[in-house]
């Protein structure tokens, strides 16, 4: 800036005189002191040239500010006009930006270790309606097992007993007729033999349906045992997977707090330094206003102090010329009253003297026209 300033500068000291308009070479009227006729040491032309230099640097200074712009106290309003120029460019500028953060916007902090630990919580849930539905068929196929159980030990006994009395009665028939019994009661003992042999076979039939209803039902029951402890252990490896994310998701947000911490001091720190300097530059931009302040002030009391000094040189030399005008005007005056009289006296002598008349016109003549020469 300081080069800029020293540039101009030059060029003002230089062309200054580019910036004068022209003079004007139109006729002033005259005055009735005629200063113009008499203005032996070119006073008017002086204070026209004065007129036509201070005019040239306002000039010449205007062009000055124009080209160096805003002082550096004054960034804020300099970078402020530009940017309110190109509203509509601006405007959509804009709209491309707010476009664009909907189609990529950026992702939100811990969201991934956030959807392990939903996932995960999911993941318990579901294993926990898989485990309560393997409990439920538990419960279910040990209830059966149980009664399949007690249906089996029952038929089985009843059947033991059954061959028990089976046996029994077939003693009872062979020593009936070892022993030659009447056939009365050796058929008693026929029909009770094939009776039991009947119930005996019916029972044992029962038993062993019963034995594979128990069968199957303990199979069931083993099975529903293996779903029940398979899902329990889903469950616990789905407990420790949520427990897993969520401390993930513990140790994420602890780092992420501490990294949030650093950046925010770094930033901190960081506008700190930017405004130390900024301050520092506003702070030398300020004096350096203020010395260029203080230099033009000074140069404007210095050219104050000329222009006065010029003022009164030429209101000094203009009153001596009014003085000398006013003199030479007086003088024109008293010679043009006694040029009067002088030609009144003529006047009366050639009413007298008619014998002179002739010489008299003529040297009247002579004398009207110096009065109307020095009356112009």
């Amino acid at each position: 800036m300081r080069l800029s300033i020293l540039a101009l500068t030059a060029l003002l000291a230089v062309s200054a005189e580019a910036f004068v308009p022209a003079a004007q070479n139109q006729p002033r009227q005259c005055s009735v002191l005629n200063l113009q006729s008499n203005d032996e040491h070119g006073i008017l032309a002086q204070l026209e040239g004065a007129k036509n230099a201070a005019l040239g640097a306002v000039t010449a200074a205007t062009i000055m500010v124009g080209a160096l712009g805003p002082l550096p106290g004054d960034l804020s309003v300099a970078s402020a006009a530009p940017a309110a120029a190109p509203a509509k460019e601006t405007a959509s500028k804009t709209v491309a930006k707010k476009d664009s953060k909907k189609e990529s916007s950026p992702p939100k902090p811990l969201a991934s270790e956030k959807a392990a630990v939903e996932s995960a919580k999911a993941a318990v849930k579901d294993k926990d309606s898989t485990l309560k539905d393997a409990k439920s068929a538990f419960s279910t196929a040990k209830s059966a097992l149980k009664q399949d159980k007690t249906t089996a030990t029952s038929t089985k006994k009843k059947a033991a007993d059954l061959k028990k009395q089976f046996v029994g009665a077939n003693d009872k028939l062979s020593k009936a007729k070892k022993d030659q019994k009447n056939s009365e009661i050796i058929g008693q003992y026929k029909n009770s033999v094939s009776s039991l042999k009947l119930q005996l076979a019916d029972a044992e039939k029962a038993s062993s349906a019963a034995q594979k209803v128990e069968s199957s039902a303990e199979k069931e029951f083993s099975s529903a045992t293996k779903a029940l402890s398979s899902a329990e252990k889903s469950v616990a490896n789905a407990k420790k997977g949520l427990a897993s994310a969520e401390d993930k998701l513990s140790k994420a947000s602890a780092k992420y707090v501490k990294e949030q911490k650093i950046a925010k001091k770094k930033a901190e720190k960081q506008a700190k330094k930017e405004k130390k300097i900024a301050d520092k530059k506003a702070k030398e931009a300020k004096k350096r206003a203020t010395a260029e302040k203080k230099k033009a002030e000074k140069e404007r009391k210095r050219q104050a102090k000329i222009d006065a000094k010029r003022k009164k040189e030429a209101s000094k030399r203009a009153a001596e010329a009014k003085k000398k005008a006013d003199k030479a005007a007086k003088e024109k005056a008293q010679k043009i009253k006694e040029t009067e009289s002088k030609l009144k006296k003529m006047k009366a002598k050639q009413s007298n003297a008619l014998q002179t008349e002739k010489s008299s016109t003529s040297e009247i003549a002579k004398l009207e026209k110096e009065l109307a020469k020095e009356k112009k």
